[in-house]
């Protein structure tokens, strides 16, 4: 089994070819491999409960998936970006 690749890499591919992918779309939904679960290196079969993040991460969250969703790369990459900044 491969490794699952970083949002990073998946933002950086998705610039690169326009869109993202199903696959991308798929992660995004699910807390435990979205940018929120890889940040907090959450693994696939966990499911994270409201004590796990804060309110601010949820709103942070939802909007990465929305971005993915509505294919709004530049939004999904500064959504990311905010992300990766938080304490």
């Amino acid at each position: 089994m491969s490794k699952r690749l970083s949002w990073a890499t998946r933002i950086e591919r998705a610039e690169k070819r326009g869109r993202f992918t199903e696959t991308d779309r798929k992660y995004a939904i699910d807390w435990s491999s979205c940018a929120i679960g890889e940040r907090h290196d959450w693994v696939t079969n966990f499911k994270p409960s409201q004590q796990d993040f804060t309110r601010h991460e949820s709103d942070l969250g939802i909007a990465f998936e929305i971005a993915i969703h509505r294919q709004d790369i530049a939004k999904a990459k500064r959504i990311h970006a905010e992300i990766q900044a938080l304490p």
